[in-house]
């Protein structure tokens, strides 16, 4: 069954409640509304004439260029007539909708639907900390040319709030915003109270409960409208096709997605299906597991592997409340002369495909990453004996580094890691390896030395990899109790608050975990652009 009809893109009347579900009950991908306007053009030859005047169009039409497309793998299931499950991925959502605010590559936020970031400068941010006040570009359109109001936006905030303890990414956001006191003034200016000050707020306002949904629905069913950079023209069994939404504008002018005129989502039942399409040419972008990645040992003619970090950082933490390490000068001993990359090149080749080596705590593509201070460490000629001897306070012979046994990561760093540090100091290390719930309860009540862990966030700011280690944090694992790093926090210094817990030594970063795509070169370019994370819709 084609879900194509003239003028708009139906869901079938039987799924409006599982479409319901995706749009107003998913945490960062829920939104729904894509508009979708469809023209089918026929030509009959009836006569000589008409013959010959069609071979003439045709021949123009060849002079012209070739539309632009790109087109991507994903599991046939997403796409299966009784199934809504694309409505929850990220990736196409994406495609569709915008919100108040948008990221460009580097991690910077800017203004999507809003004239400018609010500020105590311009008035947008109350000196309490507690009002924003966005006000929307002028002429903001849907897919088919309605306007889109505040009001909607607002609407659509309710909707979510309405199902947050369904989803458990949404109760960060919804803590923060009093909906019972925020508002409109009007179609172009909407009003959010906080329940307290928040400067991460405004990251918040770049997630998916800020795009407005505007849906509606007939005999045939129920149709959802675009306000992002493409909307659904075509949605088949197998396929959706997105076309570019010509009423969209592109404040940023970083994604150059209307470079791409038409851009598809193509079903495939497996791996080695999707495969043979990319080597026939009948797609351009399949997204890899790791191990996917390894067993192709040849890619493709006019391949390439795409691979871009995911928002997550791995290292060591070190308790700095610990015997050995209380003084800053033994916590930098272990930092010191680290290659990360020499590191990731000792371990699998599994591993190695998987991630990147990193000096930064703050992950790539989030506003704040910065390897400066964790490559000064890392390329340090000091001795460092010299720094272990200044730095102890007692003499230790043993060390102890926690792990989980349970991760492939944790087990091969921490084998890779002992060696190291008993090359490059006079202690032994002791491994210490528990199952995961005993390692994340240790972890979390600071019984350990120094350990290999991990973290991420729901949402793309930088005082997600920060905040915890305040010293009045709850998840302060790191014992860390310095009121320099605290000040730099309360005055929103994240650069300097990141660089100081680099400098300090209480985490030592290594490895940002990628995610993998198999590319036809020419649209390697087009790929970076559109989508910012790859990871999503593989075939396991």
């Amino acid at each position: 069954m084609d879900l194509m009809i003239k003028d708009k893109v139906y869901i079938p009347l039987s799924l409006f409640f599982l479409t319901f579900v995706a749009v107003f009950s998913i945490a960062c991908s829920q939104d729904s509304s894509v508009e979708i306007q469809t023209s089918i053009a026929t030509t009959e030859a009836t006569t000589d004439s008409t013959a010959e005047a069609t071979a003439d169009s045709t021949a123009e039409a060849t002079a012209e260029p070739v539309e632009r497309v790109l087109k991507v793998a994903i599991p046939g299931d997403l796409l299966s007539e009784t199934s809504t499950k694309i409505l929850f991925e990220e990736i196409f959502l994406h495609k569709l909708y915008v919100g108040l605010t948008r990221f460009d590559p580097a991690g910077r936020l800017w203004p999507q639907m809003i004239v400018a970031i609010p500020s105590i400068e311009n008035e947008g941010i109350s000196t309490d900390g507690l009002t924003y006040t966005f006000l929307l570009n002028r002429d903001l359109k849907w897919s088919n040319e309605e306007p889109i109001t505040a009001q909607q936006i607002l609407d659509t905030l309710i909707s979510y709030d309405s199902v947050k303890e369904e989803r458990p990414q949404l109760l960060e956001l919804f803590s923060k915003i009093d909906l019972t006191q925020s508002t409109v003034i009007d179609d172009r200016t909407l009003v959010i109270k906080l329940r307290k000050s928040s400067p991460e707020f405004l990251t918040l306002s770049s997630l998916l409960p800020f795009f407005p949904v505007r849906s509606g629905s007939t005999d045939e069913g129920t149709f959802f409208l675009s306000n992002g950079p493409f909307q659904i023209d075509y949605w088949s069994n197998n396929r959706i096709s997105l076309i570019p939404n010509e009423v969209w504008e592109d404040p940023i002018g970083n994604i150059s997605a209307h470079e791409i005129e038409r851009l598809e989502f193509v079903g495939f039942e497996s791996f080695t299906e999707a495969k043979e399409a990319l080597s026939n040419g009948e797609i351009d972008v399949l997204n890899l597991t790791v191990s996917q990645a390894l067993e192709i040992l040849t890619v493709p003619s006019g391949s390439a592997i795409s691979v871009k970090p995911r928002h997550i950082t791995y290292g060591v933490f070190v308790n700095s409340q610990s015997l050995p390490f209380s003084a800053v000068e033994s916590r930098q001993a272990l930092a010191l002369g680290l290659d990360k990359q020499q590191l990731l090149g000792s371990l699998s080749d599994e591993i190695q495909r998987g991630y990147i080596s990193t000096d930064s705590w703050i992950p790539p593509g989030i506003f704040g990453n910065d390897n400066s201070a964790g490559v000064a460490l890392s390329a340090s000629e000091e001795l460092v004996t010299d720094y272990w001897a200044r730095g102890l306070k007692s003499r230790v012979v043993s060390i102890e580094l926690l792990y989980s046994s349970e991760n492939s990561l944790h087990v091969e760093l921490a084998t890779e890691l002992q060696k190291l540090w008993e090359e490059k100091l006079p202690v032994q290390v002791i491994l210490r390896s528990e199952q995961a719930e005993e390692y994340f309860a240790d972890l979390k009540t600071g019984n350990y030395e120094f350990a290999i862990g991990g973290w991420q966030a729901d949402y793309r700011h930088a005082s997600n990899w920060l905040l915890p280690f305040a010293s009045d944090s709850d998840n302060n694992f790191l014992s860390l109790t310095d009121e320099k790093y605290n000040a730099f926090l309360e005055n929103n210094e994240y650069a300097d608050a990141h660089n100081y817990l680099i400098e300090q030594s209480v985490v030592i970063p290594m490895l940002n975990p990628v995610s993998l795509a198999l590319v036809r070169s020419e649209s390697v370019e087009p790929l970076s652009t559109m989508f910012d994370f790859q990871g999503a819709w593989t075939f396991d």
